[in-house]
């Protein structure tokens, strides 16, 4: 199985909108959660015209996507993933699996 992702592990340009949130700048909770689903909506939009992560093999998938987000905590390490809601059963996942969870489940729709 590849260690990577995509070709080469690289996550793409993001809009200007979004960079606060990828630098981890001090915002409200509501503009993080907008600029959050923002994000997910131009990796979703990445990913499918570049046909990444569409393995048969759920398994795999998940594999693929934790390397995503550590593709994204190593070009951004301040960034700001999801705020947490309230409580859960999600609640004891990292912001990081919380926020790839939310981005595979948005893509599948």
């Amino acid at each position: 199985m590849s260690e990577m992702w995509s070709k080469d592990n690289v996550v793409p340009p993001f809009s200007d909108a979004i960079q606060p949130l990828l630098h981890g700048q001090s915002m409200s909770r509501d503009e993080q959660n907008r600029l959050a689903r923002q994000l997910r909506h131009e990796l979703i939009d990445f990913l499918n015209n570049n046909n990444l992560i569409e393995d048969l093999n759920p398994a795999i998938r998940r594999w693929k996507y934790q390397r995503l987000g550590e593709s994204l905590v190593s070009a951004y390490p301040k960034i700001l993933w999801d705020k947490q809601g309230r409580a859960t059963k999600c609640s004891a996942k990292s912001p990081m699996a919380t926020f790839l969870s939310r981005l595979a489940e948005t893509r599948r729709h």
